[in-house]
């Protein structure tokens, strides 16, 4: 089923939301995309959680891309067999980015 690695969260106005917790290695950089497992995506659809996204640090900064749980079934998503099945979103896809362009990215994560 794939281990949960993230956080809840539900805001001051109540709404709730997922986010995945990943390191700056853990981008796919062959489609600058972020993998969540599928066990995740179903246990915030079961809770009715509708704002899905990945918490993760450059330095002392944290950043967070956030977009609705819609997209990580939408044309522009992907699945990924590895250790678990995940669900993959290129970065280009979400709602709320922190990182404007793929130049920004690239850089970011040192592509070589």
């Amino acid at each position: 089923m794939g281990k949960l690695t993230g956080v809840f969260y539900e805001t001051a106005g109540g709404s709730k939301l997922y986010l995945a917790l990943r390191s700056k290695r853990e981008i796919m950089r062959a489609k600058y995309a972020w993998c969540i497992e599928a066990s995740a995506l179903q246990k915030c659809r079961d809770a009715g959680i509708t704002a899905v996204g990945v918490l993760w640090k450059d330095g002392s900064k944290r950043m967070v891309h956030l977009t609705h749980i819609d997209d990580w079934e939408g044309p522009n998503s992907f699945p990924l067999f590895t250790h678990c099945k995940q669900r993959c979103l290129p970065m280009k896809a979400f709602r709320v980015d922190p990182m404007r362009s793929e130049a920004v990215i690239a850089k970011a994560i040192k592509l070589r």
